[in-house]
């Protein structure tokens, strides 16, 4: 049995080391946050039947942290169910309901390439790039984009972001361009850690849909990756 912990953050800080698994299985996280991958009943499973996943809710041009999704209700007695979680990893995180159909709808809309993307070292170079005002055929796969508001993270992304501390002071409409340079350079270091493993992974799929969900998250089309459906609970009782 795991021990108990002062706060969210310490208890999934521990259990990011306890669930390397996952991190032989990062299309699944990527699937999870994308609509044309999954159906929505499979992603909201994967939402609820995940007590040491920890997730990004798109917020304005902001992020959040949420976990320990749960669903009440949905009974004979009680038809009407309600979808809540915690946002927060500190001992003040507070409880939510969201709506999860809003939440995990499908945005469709056009990024730079990841490799554009990648290629980045600074906030200024992220903030300096656009998206094609067009697609074709040929660059479809490149640009086209479809998520949510959700961002699932694999284990050693989820300690990345436990581990992310921006520099003092980062603007908040630029946090989510600060956590994409951290990532890369997490992923960096987990590629070069299991390049020599019985069964090599690498962090190129989860990477090219992340850094693609952080840089839309930061541009002037927040509104289609925004969760602001969510609630103060009073009650847990529909």
């Amino acid at each position: 049995m795991r021990p108990a912990f002062a706060t969210p953050k310490a208890w999934f800080r521990d259990g990011v080391r306890l669930i390397e698994s996952g991190n032989q299985h990062q299309r699944h996280y990527v699937d999870a946050s994308n609509p044309s991958a999954l159906d929505f009943e499979t992603r909201k499973k994967a939402l609820l039947n995940d007590p040491e996943g920890l997730v990004l809710l798109a917020y304005g041009k902001n992020f959040t942290l949420a976990h320990s999704f749960n669903q009440f209700g949905g009974t004979l007695h009680r038809p009407e169910d309600k979808v809540v979680c915690l946002l927060g990893l500190h001992d003040s995180a507070a409880p939510f309901e969201i709506d999860v159909k809003s939440v995990l709808e499908e945005v469709e809309t056009i990024t730079p390439s990841f490799e554009a993307i990648w290629e980045c070292e600074s906030i200024a170079e992220l903030k300096a790039l656009e998206a094609p005002e067009k697609i074709t055929r040929v660059t479809e796969n490149d640009h086209h984009f479809s998520s949510c508001s959700v961002l699932f993270l694999p284990p050693w992304a989820q300690e990345a972001t436990l581990d992310f501390e921006p520099i003092h002071p980062t603007p908040e409409e630029e946090l989510s361009l600060a956590l994409l340079l951290h990532l890369k350079e997490a992923a960096k270091a987990f590629d070069i850690a299991h390049e020599n493993d019985e069964n090599p992974v690498n962090s190129r799929d989860w990477m090219n849909f992340a850094s693609r969900y952080l840089w839309l998250l930061h541009q002037g089309n927040v509104e289609l990756l925004q969760c602001n459906n969510w609630w103060w609970i009073d009650s847990l009782l529909p």
